[in-house]
């Protein structure tokens, strides 16, 4: 059944606010949160060309693999993941799929391993020579139009010497009833003058992107021709067909340096972002035998634009900006290494997220010996340095270390992190915090040791917040200023692991319980850990590729017991919809949860509807604020004429004491 897919958004008419459900007893995953497949499903319909899997169900390899298997996000509201199926007459060599759709009544199998390769020779397939399947397990897929990049082994078992092992890998790209071959192992490389031939080729989480206009970005090796030890490394951004090179190793810059690899072999980047704009946010290294370079200056952060090719934006041995004289982006040791790695930290207006190294200028190791910093292109603007006093906190707090791997930022210069904390009141119970960046003012999120909002005290005592460290779910930002992060807490006793979710009306929320369950077909269980997907932003739209800009996201539940595991979609707004997504055929009831928090009690309400999406939205005529929402001359026009009708009850109210309010259903 074709889904259909209407966006809904609540406007508060005297003020537009943007917020969450919260309930005191459950958490908005377990109330609202629906699984889109788990482990025992059977495995649903195959798209149009593709071999379905009759009798073949959802088995447990496939939560279990790895994180590269979590599930990514559009837009849109679109999941796409890989999944392993058994059963039927499913073999080693197709028992891998990716499954698209936005919940459990409209997924598609929409690519399978054993069948043709797009673009390939008849007979080459989506599989590997050993028998057993070879469909990479990091698809990818664009913020909008629902184009897939993905990666795979090729095979030919009726004519192996077509798919050597020089010659059986490769790209893929497009929607699902369109794709094509990007590039093939083996294959001259067409964007190189040097009779260059494509190297192996896979996605990996660190330097592999699609953004909404289908460019992608990736990191390859080249072999034969002019391609040696020393220039064979790429990274490589563009369409089919249009394919360009953003930096190759052995590259001699206009001011003589060398570029090579970061980190040995051929990753010439650990930092690889894509925007809208097809710009690439990456790092560089040079030569320090060779060039111009010394260990003082080797390392650097650079910017690449479609057509007007490379700016350095930051550089190991440069003056720190906003900073006393003699402060340098420098380390004693002369190992200065750029750290913009958070899942989130490439806006499409071209800026990022720094932290940065300093030495010299009176720069004392480990006391105030770090900054962090946004900007790019255009300039940097200080966000704050280690040892500076922490805004808000009464205790003599001051900045320790930034956590590196949990930076996020978007467009205007709102940005997350976690750092740790200095000074006479700090403890080790509450020497971690995490910050929030808004308008220009940095202000405290959580910190460790203090009280969990909305969350009873136990027999114990009160619940605190535990320690705040850069694990898997550290702080995710989206445009909105939403944020998701996964924490401990205690009550001095017991300890549990918890998801919170954060909106500037509501503050911090209960997003999942530690005594949540969720019920599959093979039973119900509780939750013990959950899986994003990792690596670069969503393709340059300003959020985790897992957590979109209208506050959607899913993840993957390892879950307790027969149930095992289950892909979840949730929801962090101001208005929950149950399900997701109906069929065109009807008949499904779809009912909307509207809160708008305790600041906008007893105001009007009024629920539009779109069958156009939510970028870029219009202007609210009652007040500055841009609604998320595209006016459908249908769909609004309906929604707005039939305002509590017979087929659109509740649309039109007022919000209780509380700021919420029951929506259409």
């Amino acid at each position: 059944m074709t889904p259909l897919r209407l966006t809904t958004h609540a406007i508060g008419l005297a003020v537009l606010v943007l917020a969450t459900n919260t309930v005191a007893a459950q958490s908005i995953l377990a109330q609202y949160g629906e699984i889109v497949q788990a482990v025992g499903d059977v495995v649903p319909a195959a798209a149009p060309g593709v071999t379905p899997a009759p009798g073949a169900t959802i088995v447990t390899d496939m939560f279990g693999e790895n994180l590269g298997n979590s599930p990514v996000l559009d837009q849109d509201g679109t999941i796409l993941y890989r999944a392993l199926i058994g059963g039927g007459s499913t073999t080693n060599a197709d028992n891998r799929a990716y499954f698209l759709g936005r919940a459990a009544g409209d997924l598609q199998m929409v690519v399978r391993a054993g069948d043709q390769a797009p673009g390939c020779p008849a007979g080459t397939l989506l599989r590997n020579s050993a028998g057993s399947n070879g469909l990479g397990s990091l698809p990818r897929l664009s913020p909008q139009n629902e184009i897939l990049f993905y990666s795979s082994n090729l095979w030919n078992p009726t004519n192996p010497g077509s798919t050597p092992a020089s010659a059986d890998s490769a790209l893929f790209w497009g929607p699902v009833f369109g794709q094509l071959l990007l590039a093939r192992e083996g294959d001259p490389v067409p964007f190189l003058g040097g009779g260059e031939l494509f190297g192996s080729l896979s996605l990996s989480a660190t330097n592999s992107s699609i953004n909404g206009t289908g460019r992608v970005l990736f990191g390859m090796a080249v072999t034969g021709g002019a391609a040696s030890a020393g220039n064979d490394g790429l990274l490589v951004s563009g369409l089919p067909g249009a394919l360009a090179v953003v930096v190759r190793e052995g590259e001699v810059l206009g001011t003589g340096e060398v570029v090579i690899p970061v980190s040995g072999g051929t990753n010439l980047s650990s930092i690889n972002f894509l925007n809208e704009a097809g710009q690439v946010l990456h790092e560089l290294q040079f030569s320090t035998t060779s060039g111009t370079a010394t260990v003082a200056n080797d390392r650097a952060l650079a910017i690449w634009t479609p057509g007007s090719g490379r700016t350095i934006v930051a550089r190991e041995g440069q003056p720190a900006p906003g900073l006393p004289a003699g402060v340098l982006f420098a380390t004693p040791t002369n190992a200065w290494t750029p750290t913009p790695v958070g899942n989130c930290t490439f806006t499409n207006s071209g800026d990022t997220v720094l932290s940065a190294p300093l030495a010299g200028g009176g720069t004392i190791a480990g006391v105030d010996d770090n900054a962090l910093y946004f900007g790019g292109i255009g300039g940097w603007t200080l966000v704050m340095r280690k040892g500076d006093p922490c805004p808000g906190l009464g205790g003599g707090e001051t900045f320790g270390s930034v956590g590196n791997n949990s930076l996020g930022c978007i467009d205007g210069g709102d940005l997350v992190f976690l750092a740790t904390l200095v000074g006479p009141s700090v403890t080790a119970g509450n020497d971690t915090s995490t910050w929030l960046r808004k308008g220009g003012n940095l202000g405290l999120l959580a910190r460790e040791g203090d009280p969990v909002p909305g969350m009873a005290p136990s027999g114990n005592g009160p619940w605190k917040f535990g320690n705040m460290t850069a694990g898997p779910q550290t702080p995710n930002l989206n445009q909105r200023g939403f944020v998701l992060f996964e924490n401990t807490v205690s009550d001095g006793i017991a300890t549990r692991n918890m998801w919170f979710g954060y909106t500037p009306a509501l503050g911090i929320v209960r997003m999942l319980g530690d005594t949540d369950t969720f019920t599959t077909s093979l039973g119900t269980g509780t939750w013990n850990t959950i899986s994003t997907a990792s690596g670069s932003n969503h393709s340059g739209d300003v959020s985790p590729k897992w957590f979109d800009n209208n506050g959607d996201f899913v993840a993957k539940l390892f879950l307790n017991g027969a149930a095992q595991a289950a892909i979840v979609r949730g929801h962090l707004g101001s208005l929950v919809a149950e399900p997701s997504a109906v069929p065109v055929a009807g008949n499904v009831p779809h009912s909307f949860h509207i809160d708008l928090g305790v600041a906008q009690a007893n105001r009007l309400y009024l629920v539009l509807a779109t069958s156009m999406g939510t970028k870029p939205g219009f202007q609210s005529p009652f007040g500055p604020q841009v609604v998320p929402l595209n006016i459908d001359p249908l769909w609004t026009d309906l929604s707005l004429q039939g305002s509590n009708s017979i087929v659109w009850p509740n649309s039109l109210g007022f919000l209780d004491a509380n700021g919420k309010g029951i929506g259409p259903s």
